[in-house]
């Protein structure tokens, strides 16, 4: 293709972004990363630095970057890509939004978090105002923004942004819809957090049955969801409701991962742990005996 058209053209460039995407997908992010600078710098040469596929390329090359650990310089082609954006594209442009959540994200994964408040508040502000506020992106903003309150320690600002987030999804997607589950988990968890038992446990619990009802017994989620609940039971001392939640998610890690996948050794060192809170301690320690002896690497 570069042999007949030239690396610069767009068929050439095209391919290319096709190429670093799989090249990123599958893990070789060194060969990704050459691709991806190579698709900017022809972007670049032929589009020009304000042209929205030169835009997309930083963007990708960037992504690159950061899961390649090389933080500085993700972080400058974001600042860059935003900044580029802001000025064509303007404040409100979804590309303009995607720029701003980008650069919050590696800012947070750089422990600058009041930078990062400050760009997830804006790409909040604008998709409320462009899109309206249960827009999916505009959910995904809130999303982002309670994540980010999470972990810097403001918990009831996180609780506020997911129960918005909640009735967002709830009223576009469905109260069982697969991304409203997600936020009820992430609801309850911070619920937890602030000492609000009763109505995390009553979360956990809807999470629990939708996941079965609509995912099936054996789905990944179910099994997050089931685990979830034992241990929120078992921390609470209802150890007799908790015991067969932890027993089913056992069972299920065991069948669906099996035996030495890491999620089943944690569903069996919980579940050894409760039946010595409820005074089982042999039958605990049996258990993992048996665990280790039939998976030897394990131990």
């Amino acid at each position: 293709m570069r042999a007949t058209v030239g690396p610069a053209h767009q068929v050439t460039l095209r391919t290319c972004l096709s190429l670093g995407l799989i090249l990123k997908q599958v893990g070789k992010l060194e060969e990704a990363e050459d691709v991806h600078r190579m698709v900017m710098q022809g972007s670049q040469e032929t589009l020009g630095p304000n042209h929205p596929d030169t835009l997309v390329s930083m963007n990708n090359l960037a992504e690159v970057l950061k899961d390649m650990g090389k933080y500085d310089e993700a972080e400058d082609l974001c600042r860059r890509n935003l900044e580029t954006s802001r000025r064509s594209l303007g404040p409100y442009h979804i590309d303009t939004l995607i720029a701003f959540n980008n650069l919050a994200a590696l800012l947070k994964i750089g422990g600058k978090h009041e930078e990062a408040e400050e760009f997830s508040r804006l790409s909040l502000r604008g998709a409320d105002e462009s899109m309206g506020p249960d827009h999916p992106f505009t959910l995904i903003c809130v999303d982002n923004l309670a994540k980010l309150m999470e972990d810097m320690g403001q918990l009831k600002e996180a609780e506020q942004c997911f129960r918005r987030e909640l009735a967002g999804s709830e009223k576009s997607l469905g109260p069982n819809h697969a991304s409203t589950l997600v936020v009820i988990a992430s609801l309850a968890g911070t619920l937890w957090a602030l000492e609000k038992e009763d109505e995390a446990e009553q979360l956990y619990r809807r999470a629990a049955k939708a996941c079965e009802e609509t995912l099936g017994p054996t789905h990944l989620d179910t099994l997050v969801s089931l685990s979830n609940l034992a241990e929120v039971l078992r921390a609470r001392g209802r150890y007799n409701d908790a015991e067969p939640l932890s027993l089913r998610n056992l069972q299920i890690a065991r069948d669906l991962l099996g035996p030495s996948h890491p999620d089943t050794r944690t569903a069996l060192q919980n579940h050894a742990a409760l039946l010595t809170d409820m005074g089982k301690t042999e039958e605990g320690s049996q258990l993992l005996d048996r665990f280790l002896v039939d998976n030897p690497a394990s131990s």
